[in-house]
């Protein structure tokens, strides 16, 4: 399906290699040097990107509490414990005083799976593929079987996958034989108010049983931007 494309990661670089890890801390950005595959230059004259895919092993995120959870030692939605080595493609969490170190399962377990009741030891399936662009809504498509690659699906995935429409599409101008030019780019993940809380089953604020979850649509706070010379 592809045809030319631009990877912002470099597909042959180790999954264990720092280099795959972005630091959006405090709203900070990530430079990048974009990898092209399948360009023909003798056809790059005006070539436009029409979509944005990523796929992501794991979100990351460490926060403070609010003080009227510190006489509560016991969250029934967030999951705690495991290995929070960032080199493997799933990490646990821990909790100190009112630090919370965790990954995105149980921040989107409430999300994806309405009839998701409480951590039970298996979270429901979650979308790791997003694709912007080529379409005019926001939905989530579900693909059952690995390697059918489509509009929805171009990488070729299976499992759930978020498709958005915040996306523009991109032109670099002529890239064409002769005409060489130098791209570069920056990521960008707006975290601010990124964890929302709500009241549990009991409805009464600061309990055990109060959801933490990603704010809505938080897939379309992710942000690229490249820049040619």
């Amino acid at each position: 399906m592809w045809k030319e494309q631009i990877r912002i990661i470099d597909s042959n670089m180790d999954w264990t290699s720092s280099e795959r890890l972005a630091d959006f801390s405090n709203n900070a950005t990530v430079q990048i040097t974009p990898v092209f595959e399948g360009v023909n230059y003798n056809e790059m004259t005006n070539v436009e990107f029409n979509l944005f895919a990523n796929t992501v092993m794991f979100f990351y995120q460490e926060f403070e509490i609010p003080a009227q959870y510190d006489n509560t030692l016991y969250f029934q939605y967030l999951s705690f414990g495991g290995d929070l080595d960032l080199k493997k493609p799933f990490i646990g969490g821990e909790r100190n005083g009112r630090l919370l170190k965790i990954s995105n399962q149980s921040l989107m377990a409430p999300i994806f799976d309405t009839a998701w009741t409480g951590f039970n030891g298996n979270f429901p399936e979650i979308p790791q593929s997003y694709v912007f662009g080529s379409t005019d809504s926001t939905y989530i498509f579900y693909e059952k079987e690995a390697h059918n690659q489509s509009i929805n699906n171009p990488i070729g995935q299976g499992g759930y996958i978020i498709r958005s429409n915040a996306y523009k599409p991109l032109s670099l101008g002529d890239m064409s034989a002769g005409n060489p030019k130098v791209v570069s780019g920056l990521i960008a993940f707006n975290t601010t108010n990124l964890i929302q809380i709500y009241a549990g089953k009991d409805n009464i604020p600061y309990t055990s049983d109060d959801i933490f979850v990603y704010a809505p649509k938080f897939w379309e706070r992710l942000s690229v931007s490249l820049t040619s010379e």
